[in-house]
């Protein structure tokens, strides 16, 4: 799969069935991030904004806490899901 590069961080988006999926690293900070998405322009952009948050200098906080980063996160994919699950019926 092809790498795309956004504010000199790579990162990837595949699809596999219907859902669309997204790695992006900040190899200076050693960080990583992967996700889900219902469509390529979504994964796309969720992967931009996760390198914006990447970035930030290590003395800023990553998310305002871990525990509201992974509540983000885990909100963003059971949408996803539903919506899965929606358009199966």
């Amino acid at each position: 799969m092809p790498t795309r590069s956004y504010k000199g961080s790579i990162f990837e988006v595949w699809s596999s069935g219907e859902s669309w999926f997204w790695t992006a690293a900040d190899p200076w900070h050693k960080r990583c991030a992967i996700g889900a998405a219902a469509t390529e322009a979504e994964a796309v952009a969720e992967a931009c904004c996760t390198i914006d948050e990447l970035i930030r200098p290590a003395s800023a906080p990553l998310f305002t806490s871990v525990a509201a980063g992974w509540q983000a996160c885990l909100a963003r994919l059971e949408l996803h899901l539903m919506r899965l699950g929606g358009a199966a019926a």
